[in-house]
């Protein structure tokens, strides 16, 4: 009977290989979703501050039947928003 001779650290970084790959194939859904999910926040994120600056900068006037609405520019901040 022949000895059967395996090379061990050829067969680690084979099976260390395959199992790399199917975690990251099972993983991919996960990784998906959280990407939808972190979007969905910033997008809320997002708007909840554009809605805040133009409050912050908007004027309503009346002038006789006429409503004008004027959006002042916002100026920065040392931290980099508006005021």
């Amino acid at each position: 009977m022949a000895g059967l001779n395996i090379d061990s650290s050829q067969f680690r970084e084979n099976i260390v290989a395959g199992i790399n790959q199917a975690m990251l194939k099972a993983a991919e859904p996960l990784i998906q979703q959280t990407l939808k999910d972190i979007e969905t926040r910033m997008r809320g994120t997002l708007a909840q501050y554009l809605i805040s600056l133009i409050e912050q900068n908007m004027v309503m006037q009346y002038y006789g039947a006429e409503l004008r609405i004027t959006l002042n520019q916002a100026r920065p901040t040392k931290e980099g928003g508006a005021l």
